[in-house]
């Protein structure tokens, strides 16, 4: 798992799921956590999140006996089924594909992610990988109405951690009310796309360093601001970033530094931010490695955050 991966999912949760009011059930296909998970975007009470995998392990709810015929799950059981990072370790995706969309209600949403320049990774094997082509033929071999499909691009004013050396692929898709079945392959005729045609406003990384935030506090919009990460990159980001635009505290997972401060800026515990207002909050990870940026992602998104920026993608 990784942020582009993590912050991916969360657009699809936060612009196809947040937006209804009912009771959502999530299937994550490949769900063992290795290095992270999606189970900290559905926290909300409205969504019932269940994890499934072929073996036993963090994160894992429901272990199948079989890849590609789930006998533990009933047909058209779950509202939405997401995968991620998994189907190039899966030797026959398509059939795995089947069985998502035989337990996928009609109407229900599929979400997979999967990466096109991903160095090899065996987990136990690494076969495949997907271009927005492959991603839009999962949709049509599903028989399935295509919402979004792209490439390594991101929305607008996306941080740059959208972007990933994997090239991660995104199909948003929906299941028809009325599902006639797989794809009818005898009748099935090509009919070429436009390359960027189900891109939805995802824009390539060169467009995107062109619209880099220009200005921080146009961005924020007189929402408050939380950095997290208290170390030497959140002193900068304080010495940089105070005289121009208050800031309401910092966050850092080290217990030691509770309750100190950076210059006037308060230090405190995580669960501080358990107590905001997400709709008028923006948190800003002053932290520059990688892997730190995944927990932390994927820590935030757990208690709720919304709006996550970096700081290196402010301008000087």
């Amino acid at each position: 798992m990784h942020v582009s991966s993590l912050l991916r999912m969360n657009w699809f949760v936060q612009n196809f799921l947040l937006t209804q009011t009912v009771p959502i059930s999530i299937l994550d296909v490949g769900s063992y956590d290795v290095n992270g998970s999606y189970r900290p975007l559905f926290q909300d009470k409205r969504f019932d999140y269940t994890g499934l995998d072929i073996e036993a392990g963090p994160n894992v709810d429901i272990i199948v006996t079989n890849p590609y015929s789930w006998k533990e799950l009933a047909d058209e059981s779950f509202d939405v089924i997401i995968s991620g990072q998994a189907f190039e370790h899966i030797e026959f995706f398509w059939l795995t594909l089947s069985e998502m969309l035989r337990v996928l209600k009609c109407g229900g949403f599929l979400c997979i992610t999967a990466p096109r320049d991903e160095k090899r990774h065996r987990y136990p094997l690494d076969a495949y990988r997907f271009d927005t082509d492959g991603m839009i033929a999962l949709a049509k071999y599903g028989n399935l109405k295509i919402l979004h499909a792209s490439t390594n691009l991101a929305p607008l004013r996306a941080p740059r951690e959208f972007y990933s050396s994997s090239g991660d692929s995104l199909l948003i898709a929906q299941k028809p009310l009325e599902w006639t079945g797989l794809l009818d392959h005898e009748s099935y005729r090509l009919v070429p796309h436009e390359e960027e045609a189900y891109a939805t406003g995802f824009i390539p990384f060169d467009q995107q360093e062109a619209l880099r935030f220009l200005d921080l506090s146009q961005y924020l919009q007189g929402r408050k601001l939380v950095l997290f990460g208290a170390g030497y990159v959140g002193a900068e980001a304080i010495a940089k970033i105070s005289p121009l635009l208050p800031i309401s505290y910092i966050c850092d997972n080290n217990k030691k530094k509770h309750g100190q401060k950076i210059g006037n800026i308060e230090i405190k515990e995580p669960e501080a931010l358990a107590n905001e207002d997400w709709g008028a909050t923006v948190v800003m990870i002053t932290i520059r490695r990688p892997c730190d940026r995944t927990v932390l992602t994927s820590q935030l998104f757990g208690f709720g955050v919304t709006d996550i920026i970096f700081y290196d993608d402010i301008s000087d």
